[in-house]
């Protein structure tokens, strides 16, 4: 390497020390061999041991800079913290509006663009005496040998009915049943509902997402309502290949046309090809939302 150009900004420390090394046995062959080392030989020495301690000062310069940057970062991740606490105090004082909305018996409020509805915190539980309730009401589990069972399937003959009356080991109430039959006000022996408070009041807030961005009640040429909540956790690994990785190998890393490989690359393309719709309609929605702002 030319030690003209080896300096500290174009080569690494490892580098330099290399070369240094070298220049102390090329000093080292020159004195076995003549007994004197040349001004050539020191003055290369001179000048790596120059570009040496250069190097190690802009290491040092750059481990600064970026603990700097640190304590910075660190320093703004406090201020936004405590942003994000005055901004959730400040939507948590949401008492006036509760209090007007009671007053004037409003459940809900409508803006143009978003709507704010009173959750209340009543619920009805439903509370059950199991002595008292009627036998309609209740569902009976039991434990039925399969040679019983298949004999019940055809009808179940009446020599039968004893011996299954016997296998019957659990009773309970049929909840469903018994709050639909309170809710007709019908009367059951046994069960009432009862209101209790879970939690108090609150407001629920609407943003205008998918499902809200047409919502205007004037008459329009399109009223969209879309509901895209998918939620699925897919854990799947190809039992040829485990290490295979449709996101970071692609479909070029599948070996010898493997068809776990290939389905578990077809499932990842499909969600992207979702994604990418999904993206799509989002713009073209905004795109018309503003046409339609602009229109009123």
């Amino acid at each position: 390497m030319n030690t003209n150009a080896l300096t500290a900004q174009s080569c690494s420390l490892f580098e330099i020390d290399a070369q240094l090394e070298a220049a102390f046995d090329q000093m080292q062959e020159e004195r076995e061999m003549s007994g004197n080392i040349s001004d050539e030989s020191r003055e290369r020495c001179v000048q790596l041991f120059g570009e040496f301690g250069k190097k190690i000062d802009r290491i040092a310069a750059y481990l600064r800079t970026q603990q700097h940057k640190g304590n910075i970062a660190g320093e703004e991740a406090q201020r936004l913290q405590q942003r994000r606490r005055s901004a959730e105090q400040r939507v948590s004082d949401e008492g006036m509006l509760i209090y007007f909305m009671r007053c004037r018996g409003l459940k809900r409020l409508e803006g143009e663009l978003n709507t704010i509805r009173l959750q209340t915190g009543s619920q009805a539980s439903l509370q059950i005496d199991d002595w008292k309730l009627p036998q309609e009401f209740c569902l009976h589990t039991g434990s039925i040998p399969h040679r019983l069972l298949k004999e019940m399937l055809e009808h179940l003959p009446d020599g039968l009915k004893e011996e299954f009356l016997q296998a019957m080991i659990n009773t309970q109430p049929n909840t469903q049943l018994v709050r639909d039959a309170l809710l007709r006000g019908e009367t059951v022996n046994g069960a009432k509902l009862e209101t209790q408070k879970s939690h108090p009041d609150r407001l629920a807030w609407y943003a205008p997402k998918l499902a809200q961005t047409f919502h205007r009640k004037e008459a329009c040429l399109l009223r969209l309502k879309i509901n895209r909540r998918v939620r699925r956790s897919v854990h799947v690994k190809c039992p040829r290949h485990p290490r295979y990785n449709p996101e970071r190998d692609g479909a070029g890393a599948i070996r010898g046309g493997c068809r776990h490989c290939v389905a578990i690359y077809q499932l990842y393309a499909g969600k992207l090809v979702v994604e990418r719709s999904l993206q799509a309609l989002e713009q073209q929605i905004a795109r018309c939302a503003v046409f339609n702002a602009a229109a009123t």
